[in-house]
């Protein structure tokens, strides 16, 4: 069995190699949009993560100038992920690295997914304590009530016994558990 170059022409030979290294190039360029699509999927994980708990992003690893990392400090550990400036859009929530920072603690690969993995609760774990939050939430309302007095409408909660002395309803607790927004104190 002969292959396909063995009774081409040099010409032939010529465009049959044109042609394979249009196919790697092409190849090439649908490995790498698939590895910047993946990259892209991880650093949307990575802007969650860094957005609920303190964080901060800078480029700050010499061996990779041009990448950022952010840095994630959980009750678990830090982690660190490098994050490609294409990305970089998704991480505007995130503090710039100063040098109040806290820097990399050295941890390896391996041990920044242990530390990630710590944060996942035990099975039921996260219901519990979600259930536990919203009974939290409704003893706070059940204390802080409106009730009408002689100086009008307050809240029960935060009387102290003297309605002339109470916050008038809804107090600032009960607007802060109504806002979807942080009150300010």
């Amino acid at each position: 069995m002969t292959n396909r170059y063995e009774e081409a022409s040099e010409a032939a030979k010529k465009l049959l190699c044109d042609f394979d290294e249009i196919d790697l190039a092409e190849e090439a360029a649908a490995a790498n949009a698939a590895l910047d699509a993946a990259y892209r999927e991880r650093a949307h994980l990575v802007a969650h993560l860094a957005s609920l708990y303190p964080s901060h992003i800078g480029h700050t690893d010499p061996n990779a100038p041009d990448w950022a990392v952010v840095i994630v400090e959980t009750p678990a550990g830090q982690m660190s992920w490098h994050i490609a400036e294409r990305d970089m859009d998704l991480f505007g929530h995130v503090m710039p690295t100063n040098r109040t920072c806290r820097g990399w603690d050295g941890h390896t690969t391996d041990e920044k997914y242990q530390r990630l993995e710590a944060l996942i609760p035990d099975e039921g774990t996260a219901l519990t304590r979600a259930e536990r939050a919203e009974a939290a939430i409704a003893r706070v309302r059940a204390i802080h009530t409106p009730v009408d007095t002689m100086a009008g409408r307050v809240c029960e909660g935060c009387m102290n016994c003297d309605p002339y002395e109470a916050l008038p309803w809804p107090c600032r607790t009960i607007e802060a558990l109504n806002s979807p927004e942080e009150t300010p104190l």
